[in-house]
């Protein structure tokens, strides 16, 4: 009996180490199977994959000085930090300029690059200018909007239509600022008798 009760002493000794090691191995265990990466070298993450994405992603830009004002908003946006820019989906743009100017598009997708300031429309694209109190709307299928020049370009086939007109082209620069308009490739123009 005394022989039992020395046998089961120095048994109960290592009985704390035993559970501490059951304990470490559950954890090691558990932290390998559910990814959490601890015990795995740190990789440099991809620039060509986004880093982080928003919903409901809002851009306000807001310059007192020349009485501007430009927001930019898209149900989905992820950005990607090789070329630091934002992916958009279903983005909508508006720019007020001074004397009622306005500029309102959207588009299913867009890209807006953070370093120039311009948003790349993509994919059914429409544009609505409006000017002294008259819309000129245009769709095209890609079209760029470069906010700090005030500038609107493409080149890809478009339609503009004004009032009676409707114009079809290769592309376009417009000024926003000046409302000068230059069309590219071969253009066609329809006008529409005055009813």
């Amino acid at each position: 009996m005394k022989w039992l009760q020395s046998t089961y002493s120095r048994a109960a000794q290592f009985v704390p180490l035993l559970l501490t090691f059951v304990l470490a191995a559950v954890s090691y265990w558990y932290a390998h199977y559910n990814e959490l990466n601890l015990f795995q070298p740190k990789r440099q993450a991809n620039p060509d994959v986004r880093d982080y994405y928003l919903k409901n992603f809002t851009v306000q830009v807001h310059d007192l000085a020349q009485n501007r004002f430009a927001t930019l908003q898209s149900e989905f946006a992820e950005h990607i930090p090789k070329t630091n820019t934002w992916h958009l989906s279903h983005p909508q743009f508006k720019q007020y300029e001074p004397n009622n100017v306005r500029l309102v598009g959207q588009a299913l997708q867009g890209i807006y690059e953070l370093g120039t300031d311009t948003l790349k429309l993509q994919r059914q694209v429409q544009l609505v200018s409006t000017r002294q109190g008259q819309d000129t709307l245009l769709k095209t299928e890609a079209l760029a909007i470069d906010q700090s020049k005030r500038l609107v370009y493409g080149r890809s086939p478009l339609t503009i239509t004004r009032a009676r007109q409707t114009l079809k082209s290769q592309g376009l620069d417009l000024n926003n600022k000046t409302g000068d308009m230059v069309l590219h490739g071969p253009v066609q123009l329809r006008l529409a008798p005055q009813s």
